[in-house]
C-alpha cells in the first residue's frame, strides 16, 4: 500500500508503530488509550490492520500507513490463528 502525505497535518504528535503482523481493533484501542488527552493528529503504522483497527483508527482521527490491506475482522482473524496453533 502506498502512503499518501495528509495535507492538513505538518506534523505528527504522535507516532505509533505496531509489531509484524495483523494489527486488530483492540490493538489500536489499547495504544490510543495510553496516550495523553488533549493530543495532537497521530500516525499509526504496522503491517496490516482489520476492519475494526481502520474504524477505530477513523473514529480517532488517525492516520494509517499498512504494508498490506488486510479486509479481514477481527473475529475472522482470530479463528484462522486458532486453527494455526
Amino acid at each position: 500500500m502506498e502512503y499518501t502525505a495528509n495535507p492538513k497535518v505538518a506534523k505528527y504528535a504522535f507516532v505509533l508503530k505496531f509489531p509484524d503482523g495483523v494489527v486488530t481493533g483492540r490493538s489500536v484501542s489499547h495504544a490510543l488509550s495510553k496516550l495523553p488527552s488533549p493530543r495532537g493528529p497521530i500516525i499509526l503504522a504496522g503491517e496490516s490492520f482489520t476492519v475494526e483497527a481502520m474504524g477505530v483508527a477513523k473514529a480517532d482521527g488517525c492516520d494509517v500507513i499498512a504494508i498490506h490491506e488486510f479486509f479481514w475482522t477481527d473475529a475472522s482473524y482470530a479463528t484462522i490463528r486458532i486453527f494455526r496453533i
